[in-house]
């Protein structure tokens, strides 16, 4: 092991961050692997704090995952991920009624898109669609909504307002992150058919365990071993795993699932940016 106990940081988005990061902590205790966690107030802190050494593994969104990477030039590594992170794709969704079939329909249309940080919301579509000649910001109309301010300050665009704006006819057009579509159909009542994906990204990965780059590598290992070993039949594992968001177990992961982010972050001239 090591002469101190690991330190894992996560941004504490809610008070459920403390039951959360209580049953890992217990878990990886009771299996020999003395381990502590940091809670941040932003990813920026966090990350900082891991690019520094002095935070050796960081649970990040995939935003400040692709960060991280790209300021230590390569050198944190990507160790896993949760089952629902692996290959999750970006729509573009528009009403049946307004006659868009596919990307050509949507030429000088409204579309919502995320704020200027977000991956799965704006910067992958945008990036990936642009590589392929359609220029999401030029091509179409780009229609900002005004952003939700959330605790702590941060001003986001989440898939509702922009699914709403659709739905309302605010706009033509609208990119969701694809494994939330099912939900919003369900929330507003809606059937498959009240809206038309005209588009869809390829797959990339979501949000990872992120480690310092000097962490020793037998360390990552064996905690990345102790997070796939979890049985989610332990009542306080389960718990713990219904809050994460997980469905059934942590996964490994691997850096490349995040090179079309990386690549998306520095065409954007974003490197170091507030995320």
């Amino acid at each position: 092991m090591t002469d101190r106990p690991l330190l894992i940081g996560a941004e504490a988005t809610n008070p459920r961050s403390i039951t959360i990061w209580s049953a890992i902590r217990d878990y990886f205790i009771a299996n020999d692997f003395p381990m502590e966690y940091a809670l941040y107030s932003s990813y920026e802190a966090m990350d900082q704090a891991l690019l520094r050494g002095d935070l050796d593994v960081a649970w990040n969104a995939p935003m400040a995952h692709a960060q991280c990477l790209i300021q230590s030039d390569g050198a944190c590594r990507t160790l896993a991920m949760r089952d629902v992170d692996e290959a999750v794709t970006s729509l573009i969704v528009t009403r049946p009624d307004t006659g868009i079939e596919d990307l050509e329909g949507l030429r000088g249309r409204s579309i919502a898109l995320g704020v200027e940080m977000s991956s799965e919301l704006r910067l992958l579509p945008v990036h990936e669609l642009k590589q392929a000649g359609f220029d999401l910001e030029k091509d179409a109309q780009v229609v900002d909504l005004e952003p939700k301010t959330y605790p702590g300050g941060k001003a986001w665009v989440n898939d509702g307002m922009i699914f709403e704006a659709v739905q309302a006819g605010q706009v033509d057009a609208g990119v969701i992150f694809a494994p939330y579509l099912p939900r919003l159909l369900e929330h507003y009542e809606l059937d498959e058919s009240a809206v038309r994906v005209i588009w869809q990204s390829t797959p990339f990965d979501h949000c990872a365990f992120t480690a310092r780059a000097a962490l020793p590598e037998s360390l990552g290992d064996r905690f990345v071993e102790l997070l796939l070993a979890m049985d989610p039949s332990d009542p306080d594992i389960a718990e713990m795993m219904k809050l994460e968001g997980i469905r059934t177990r942590w996964l490994p992961a691997k850096a490349d699932g995040w090179n079309a982010l990386v690549d998306a972050v520095k065409s954007a001239d974003l490197v170091g940016a507030t995320f």
